[in-house]
C-alpha cells in the first residue's frame, strides 16, 4: 500500500462552509430511458439532443443562478456596518472566500 503524506509545508490553512448539491432533473431519466441506443435515424437523434439540451441546458441555468446569487452575496453592500466590530474580520474573509 502507498503512504500518504499528509504534512504539507504551508500551515496556513483556511477552512470554510461549502454547499453541495446532487441535484435529480426531473423527467431526465425518463428521457433517455426512451433511448436505447445510439440513433441512426434523424427522429431519433433530434429526440437525444432534445434530452442532452434538456438536461445541460437545466444545468447551465442552475450554475448561472448560483453563480449570479453569489457574485451578489460577494459585492460590498455597506452590510459590514451592521457586523459588531469583533466579527468584522471574519465577516469580510466570508465574503472574500465566495
Amino acid at each position: 500500500m502507498a503512504s500518504v503524506n499528509t504534512h504539507r509545508d504551508d500551515e496556513n490553512w483556511h477552512y470554510s462552509y461549502h454547499a453541495v448539491a446532487f441535484i435529480d432533473i426531473l423527467g431526465q431519466k425518463d428521457a433517455f430511458k426512451q433511448i436505447v441506443k445510439v440513433p441512426t435515424e434523424q427522429e431519433g437523434h433530434q429526440q437525444l439532443i432534445k434530452a442532452l439540451k434538456d438536461t445541460v441546458g437545466f444545468v447551465e441555468f442552475l450554475r448561472n443562478g448560483f453563480k449570479d446569487c453569489f457574485a451578489t452575496y460577494s459585492q460590498t453592500t455597506g452590510g459590514e456596518k451592521r457586523v459588531p466590530q469583533e466579527f468584522l474580520e471574519e465577516y469580510l474573509n466570508s465574503k472574500r472566500t465566495t
